[in-house]
């Protein structure tokens, strides 16, 4: 019996704050044209902190917040009933007793979907807010996709779970 490989595409992305505590967003680019009715199934995503930005996480409550959008007109990555955010993370320094009393974490963090995450939008954002930082921060991320064909029914259904209804 053969087996769809779930690692089939590879998209990765680094997004740097446009200005300290400001919700900034990079966008990737995925193949899919305007018209084309495909989902994107994302079977992981990994988001790698470089060193040099957890060394920025100085004070109980510093956060880094970062996650996946259809849209880069999000204002909150912690509004979970914005349809428009696909995944967030963050890691958050919690002073644990005395100061300086902290522990490691690993990267990259990694989250696997098992079913997959499915969206129908063609566009794909990165973002990264940083939280109580003194300057900007950087994050780095890859996600591992497949696409589907959709009929036209299905891609509107999933189209519409994606937009908020005014």
């Amino acid at each position: 019996m053969a087996t769809e490989d779930r690692y089939a595409n590879i998209a990765s992305a680094t997004v740097t704050e446009s200005g300290t505590g400001t919700l900034t967003f990079q966008e990737i680019l995925t193949n899919v044209g305007p018209v084309v009715k495909v989902g994107m199934l994302l079977d992981e995503i990994n988001y790698h902190i470089p060193a040099a930005e957890i060394t920025k996480l100085v004070g109980d409550g510093d956060e880094i917040r970062m996650g996946w959008t259809v849209s880069n007109q999000v204002t909150d990555l912690e509004d979970f009933t914005d349809r428009r955010i696909l995944h967030t993370a963050s890691l958050i320094r919690k002073e644990s007793g005395t100061p300086g009393n902290f522990a490691f974490h690993r990267n990259p963090m990694q989250y696997q979907f098992f079913p997959p995450l499915i969206h129908a939008e063609r566009r794909i954002y990165l973002a990264v807010l940083g939280v109580s930082l003194a300057s900007a921060v950087t994050v780095r991320s890859r996600i591992y996709y497949r696409t589907v064909d959709l009929t036209p029914q299905n891609f509107l259904e999933l189209s519409q779970t994606f937009q908020l209804i005014g």
